[in-house]
């Protein structure tokens, strides 16, 4: 397989991220009536009930614009509750409705299937490796100062 014209890992990796993102979110859509930032946002108040919008964004690596308008919509459609904090009124908590985990719980059996089958074309062996090396990556990341990470933006 040829290496595309910009073969910065970065665009590569962005390109793979937008494939598989928009096929998800196709059929997430069809079948659950939910995008995937939605689903995103919704994820994120199903593994931590009370999550502010905030912490949303920072966790969702989300715009707040959009986040806020998401919230708004998913909202109106019944799938999430907004409650004002119990410790502190300035803070606005979320929790996913009954219908909200429902599906939740449904896009994520479909996401660990879309998963299997984008992996599909390693073996098992490879899929171990697979996981690791991306932990690794990540840990990397997340281990260097700030500053570092922002020139290494810069030099991309």
């Amino acid at each position: 397989m040829a290496r595309p014209a910009i073969d910065f890992l970065t665009f590569r990796l962005d390109v793979l991220n937008e494939r598989a993102k928009r096929q998800a979110s196709q059929i997430y859509e069809e079948a659950c009536g939910v995008g995937i930032r939605e689903l995103r946002v919704m994820r994120l108040a199903h593994v931590q009930p009370g999550i502010t919008q905030s912490e949303v964004v920072a966790a969702g690596y989300l715009e707040k614009t959009l986040v806020s308008k998401l919230l708004t919509s998913l909202v109106r459609r019944g799938l999430i509750r907004r409650q004002i904090g119990e410790e502190d009124a300035r803070w606005v908590q979320l929790f996913l409705t009954d219908a909200g985990r429902d599906i939740v719980r449904q896009c994520n059996r479909m996401g660990r299937q879309m998963e299997k089958a984008w992996l599909a074309p390693l073996d098992p062996a490879e899929v171990a490796v697979f996981e690791q090396l991306l932990a690794k990556l990540t840990a990397a990341w997340e281990n260097q100062p700030a500053k570092a990470r922002g020139r290494a933006a810069k030099a991309d």
